[in-house]
Parts: structure tokens; sequence; C-alpha cells
């Protein structure tokens, strides 16, 4: 009643209808003395505990099914992720090369003092990142994961006119792996580097000079990539390409802090390109991707079981209903095999759905399975017409509800509205077939 109170009142009044039913029917409803009229009332109450222990069981069959499904399949675990950022890398964060140029041309040598020509060296960037969409898999769940090679330009200049020493340091995080890394000035591979928690070298610049640095490496990584200008600077002819394969357009997202790009362009049938622009600019915010959550292995098939349950319970108490209201005859053997019928297509989904029939394919068959059980079941009842709408519905198209989760309390209220709409026009129907029969005991009038 607190949870699924319209499924609550619909079992609560089918028990009552069935109870009521039932005592009438029975034997002490037309006998005298006390003892016939208990055992009716004993009987009516079996009756109504059954159909309730019915529809329960069924529901914690269906319950117990969903859950050894999910189980099994793309079961995310914040121990399984932390595993995978340890095997395969961290969310990888660039920040850009620190240049600073000092002139120690009138320092002592014994000394180490140096006077400051400026930090902000960096004139123009150039970088280009190429992402490839690399998902891991850990225990039954996928991780979002990626391969990256990543090749920036720096232009170092010196302003003043003197000679002067680029103090010179790349930062790199702590990834599980670099590869390929080459660090070259105006095409001359840099050799005397110093590693640390990143690459430190330096260069000396003639008055008026510039060079080109170039850092260049693979790496990869989870979650997400981010390049990050730390200290406020001017930004002069920057500009950062990323380049993603295996990623649409409109699957981008981006980091927290993030600038979003000057432009976001289709790459190819399945890629993306990102890119940020900025000239005269000063910004301390990071540019980047957000790698998507992956799709886990059987998600949609999980949906639709978490759902059955509820499909269970209006399915049978819509049946039971159909059939008193029909006045037609409701056995609790029938109940049971349409319930143990339904429960067939939920577990052959959760059974063949890893199989090459697929999401779609296990819905089929389950779902054939289960209307073909039930009107076997049910072709000789009067009220097998409308059953067969209700089974029908509840086959083929209640279980889709579980695919827009955003959307299931709006979904289950219209259902239980028209089922509540369906039982009226019925019960309508039914006092029109009623009124328009002749009763046999009427008198009826001879030719004469």
């Amino acid at each position: 009643m607190e949870y699924e109170p319209i499924i609550a009142v619909m079992m609560v009044l089918a028990t009552v209808v069935l109870f009521v039913e039932a005592y009438r029917l029975g034997k002490g409803a037309n006998l005298e003395g006390l003892w016939p009229w208990v055992r009716s009332i004993v009987e009516a109450a079996a009756v109504a505990a059954l159909f309730m222990g019915l529809l329960w069981g069924f529901r914690a069959v269906l319950n117990d099914n969903a859950r050894t499904f999910s189980a099994t399949h793309g079961r995310v675990s914040e121990a399984n992720l932390n595993s995978v950022k340890t095997i395969w890398g961290e969310p990888h964060i660039q920040r850009e090369l620190n240049a600073r140029l000092v002139d120690k041309s009138g320092a002592d040598s014994e000394s180490d003092d140096s006077v400051l020509v400026t930090d902000d060296a960096i004139t123009a960037f150039t970088g280009v990142i190429a992402m490839q969409i690399n998902e891991r898999r850990k225990g039954s769940a996928l991780y979002s994961g990626f391969e990256a090679q990543l090749d920036l330009v720096y232009e170092i200049h010196n302003p003043a006119e003197v000679a002067a020493t680029a103090d010179l340091h790349f930062p790199l995080m702590e990834q599980r792996l670099l590869e390929d890394l080459h660090v070259d000035v105006d095409g001359r591979a840099v050799e005397d580097l110093t590693i640390g928690s990143g690459v430190r070298w330096s260069e000396d610049l003639d008055p008026g000079e510039t060079i080109r640095v170039r850092v260049a490496y693979r790496t990869r990584g989870v979650e997400m990539l981010y390049y990050q200008v730390p200290q406020a600077r001017h930004l002069r002819d920057f500009e950062l390409t990323v380049d993603i394969t295996g990623m649409l357009p409109s699957q981008v997202n981006y980091p927290g802090s993030c600038l979003t790009p000057s432009a976001v362009e289709p790459l190819g049938d399945a890629g993306t390109r990102l890119r940020w622009t900025l000239d005269h600019a000063i910004t301390t915010a990071g540019m980047g991707v957000a790698l998507p959550h992956p799709i886990q292995p059987g998600a949609e098939v999980a949906l639709v079981l978490s759902r059955s349950p509820y499909g269970l319970m209006l399915l049978v108490v819509g049946v039971s209903l159909t059939l008193l209201v029909r006045r037609d005859r409701l056995s609790f053997l029938d109940l049971a095999l349409l319930a143990a019928g339904y429960c067939v297509l939920f577990l052959t989904m959760a059974a063949v759905s890893d199989t090459p029939l697929g999401f779609w394919g296990s819905l089929a068959l389950g779902a054939s399975l289960a209307t073909g059980l039930s009107s076997w079941l049910f072709r000789r009842h009067a009220a097998r017409r409308p059953i067969a709408l209700l089974v029908g519905f509840f086959a083929l198209v209640y279980p889709l509800a579980g695919l827009l989760p955003e959307h299931e309390p709006s979904i289950d209220g219209g259902v239980a509205v028209g089922l509540i709409l369906y039982l009226f026009a019925l019960a309508l129907g039914q006092e029109r077939a009623r009124v328009a029969t002749p009763s046999p005991d009427s008198d009826a009038t001879l030719p004469g």
C-alpha cells in the first residue's frame, strides 16, 4: 500500500470480490444452521488467501529472477572501478608546459643567482590529441576507457635584449604507463632530461629568438582526458584539437570546470572532433572530454525484468476481475497456470538474451510462449477475447515500459487508469447483454 498503492488497491478489490463470490457459491449460503455458514466463510477465506499467496509466490519468483540476472550482468562496483584504474590507468590530466626565462649572463659562476626575464614565454600553442575509446571489462560490467596519442607543440620566445636560459618543466601525471615519449626542440631530440614529477630540461635562447618545443607520448586511462592551463597567463595563438574515435557528437560531455569547445564536428562515421581556439585570452579553465558511461551488458533486459513483478500483479488481477465480471468460471489452477505462463516470458529473456537473439529476439520468443500458453489455457472460456487482449498487452507492450525508467510513474498510472476503464466498459457491456437477453421465465406472446 505504501509503495504501489494502485496495484495494492486492485489486489484487495479482487480478493474481496473473490471472497464474496466464493461464499455466494458455497453451500453455506443456501443451507440453514451455523456450521454450514461457518464452513462457507472458512472456505471463502481460504480461497482469498490462496489467491494472495499465488500472487505473492510468483512475484517472489520474478524478483529472484531479476536479482540473479542483475548480479551477473553489468554490475558496476567501486572496487572493480579502482581495479580498472590500477591496471589500465587513471583519468588523464595534462597540465601545460611551464617555461621560465632567466638571465644568468651577469651572475657569478659560483652562485645560482639569476634575473627573471619572464615566466610567460609561451607565445603560441598547437596541440593535437587522438583518442580511441577502449571500454574495459571487469567482472560483469564495462567501464569507460581510452587510449590517447598526445602531440603538443609550444613556441617559446625570448623578448629580452640579452641571452636567456629557458627552464622548461613539462608536468606528467602519475599514470600507469607513458609510451613513446619524445621531446624535441626545433626538430632536435633532447636527451638530457630529468625525470621526476615531470620532464625538466633547459635551453639557451639568444635575444629575440623563438624555439619550437614538441612533446609527444602515448597513454591510456579511464573516464576523462583533461588539458589545463594552471596559471593565469596571456594565451596567444592557442589551438587544441581532440579527435575522438568511437564517440558521436551527441555523446560528448565535459568534465567539471571545463571550457566548451569553439567547434564540435563529426569525424567520420563514428567519431567527433573538438576544437578550442583562443587568442589574447586569459583563463585557468581546462579543456577536455568526459567519456560516456558504457551501456552495460544486459542493461535493457535488466530494466524489463525489474518491472516484471508489477506486470504479473496487474495481469492476474485484471484477468481475475474479467472472469468475475463476465460471470465466467474462475479456477485457481487456471490462475496459477496463467501466472506461470507469464513468468515464462521473463525467465526466457533472462536465459537466452546473451545468445545471438539479443534483447528483441528473447522478448519475442518469451512473449510468443506466454501468449501461446495463455491462449490455449483459456480457449474454452467465454471471456477468452478480453483475456487475450490483456495477455497480449502485458506480454508485448508493458515490458517495454522498463526501457523508460524516467517515465515509469506516468506509464504505471496510465496503465492503471486504462485497466479501470477497461473493467468499467466490460461491466457495462455485460449489463447491457443481460438486459437484452429475455429471461426464460418471462411470458411469451403466442401468435393467434
